[in-house]
């Protein structure tokens, strides 16, 4: 379980809400007393493995009802091999009651016991596959004539061991297919993708972000996000329906998008910040904890993002900008024009608009983001991030030169035919930025005296008659 960083408060409030969650039915169903005819018979089925009929009668006899609950409850473990997911003291060692799977897609289906179903499962190891996840207690069964079905004459510990898991049929058709594909068969190298630095950084990525279960919270290629139902659920409670039925809204207050991730982030700040999470998103409720991965671990996540977005791993000179050249003061005059304040945090500086539409603060943008991921953020922003409420800033490529000149000023007239200067020199003034770069404690105030500024709508006075 990461960190979450809860304060006293956070936590206390969390344990209340699960502790109201409490339902007492559970806890007054009353505990069944011992069946002692039951008790005996699992312990002399177990006893009857190693020991005659005598042996079992007198050993039984000789056992207090703790002695044969004990003996029973632990080999009922072993046998159904409950230690297999659960971690159960003295079955730390124990091996797996299932066979071993590594080759089953190689296994002549003459070795696959139809048991009673020979006219009923069509003879293909697929098919057996299938009903064996699907229906694993139908070969404890045996047809009958008028078409209905019967146990077989077996003792409880000759039975299936393998229980029902209720999957889907497209779950069972991936498993089915996955055990297939579990064969001796030796693949041609050329038939195997290559394994290039890429392809490893990419599956290993791929394996960390599933292990880990990071789509729960964000979204990457469309994939994941299973928290924004929560967020929706957030709004409604906070606002109204009509914000929480806001797509844009609802994923401006979730976990951001990973898309371009390896483009978008200076590696150095991003290992930093795995390591020491601070806010970047001034109006989100929802944080990201702090896992405890090793440097190593990290770094591979870091590897992925790159890999994924195809840069390559190699070193970045830094950018480099002049304080008050005509570019930075360039750039200074697009964000004034384009009113970058009005969302984003210039250091303590608050946004003129609203906590709903916070942005992150732009002092923390020459440690955080790559330049060259921001020329592709501003020439469209939705093509990088479908779905943001950042707009692309606006430069004046089409405009007069005069008209130009006389209303953005001879800095940006000089190089307003090139549209990639106009927004470097963006970045050049965002480079120049000083100031402070954490700024949750002026969030906290603000967001406790002002909220965030929803637009809530009224009901209509005139209720249903019109």
């Amino acid at each position: 379980m990461p960190n979450m960083r809860l304060s006293d408060e956070e936590a206390s409030d969390i344990v209340a809400y699960l502790i109201q969650g409490k339902t007492t039915e559970f806890d007054e169903i009353p505990v069944p007393g011992v069946d002692q005819e039951i008790l005996n018979e699992i312990t002399s089925d177990f006893l009857s493995q190693l020991n005659s009929t005598s042996q079992v009668a007198q050993k039984l006899e000789s056992m207090s009802v703790e002695e044969k609950l004990s003996y029973s409850g632990k080999n009922l473990i072993g046998h159904y091999g409950c230690y297999s997911c659960h971690n159960i003291q003295g079955f730390e060692d124990a091996k797996p009651i299932g066979i071993a799977l590594n080759h089953e897609g190689s296994k002549l289906i003459s070795k696959l016991d139809f048991g009673f179903w020979h006219d009923e499962i069509p003879h293909t190891k697929w098919d057996w596959f299938y009903n064996k996840i699907n229906e694993p207690e139908k070969f404890d069964l045996i047809p009958n004539e008028d078409g209905s079905v019967s146990v077989k004459e077996l003792k409880p510990l000759e039975k299936s061991r393998m229980p029902w898991y209720g999957l889907e049929d497209k779950e069972i058709t991936s498993l089915v297919t996955l055990i297939m594909g579990l064969v001796k068969d030796e693949i041609p190298p050329t038939k195997l993708p290559e394994k290039t630095p890429q392809y490893l950084a990419v599956t290993k990525g791929e394996q960390f972000i599933h292990t880990n279960n990071c789509l729960g919270c964000h979204k990457l290629d469309d994939e994941g996000g299973a928290i924004w139902p929560a967020t929706a659920d957030w709004l409604r409670e906070v606002a109204d329906n009509t914000n929480a039925e806001d797509m844009s809204l609802v994923q401006s207050f979730s976990p951001p998008l990973l898309n371009t991730q390896g483009r978008k982030t200076q590696p150095q700040w991003l290992l930093n910040w795995f390591k020491n999470v601070s806010m970047i998103r001034p109006h989100l409720q929802v944080r990201m904890p702090s896992f405890d991965y090793t440097d190593e671990e990290w770094n591979d996540l870091i590897s992925y993002f790159q890999q994924k977005d195809n840069l390559d791993l190699i070193y970045e000179d830094p950018h480099n900008f002049t304080l008050n050249s005509s570019s930075f003061k360039a750039g200074e005059r697009i964000a004034e024009m384009g009113a970058c304040i009005n969302c984003h945090f210039y250091g303590a500086e608050k946004p003129k608009q609203d906590a709903l539409t916070w942005a992150p603060n732009l002092v923390l943008t020459k440690e955080r983001l790559r330049p060259e991921w921001l020329v592709e953020w501003f020439i469209n922003p939705q093509d990088v991030m479908p779905g943001t409420k950042m707009p692309a800033p606006y430069i004046p490529t089409e405009e007069p030169q005069n008209s130009i000149r006389e209303v953005w000023g001879s800095d940006v007239a000089k190089i307003s035919r090139d549209s990639t200067k106009l927004y470097k020199s963006l970045i050049d003034w965002m480079w120049g930025m000083e100031g402070r770069k954490d700024v949750s404690s002026i969030v906290k105030r603000h967001l406790n005296s002002q909220g965030y500024g929803f637009i809530i709508e009224e009901e209509d006075d005139w209720g249903d008659e019109w």
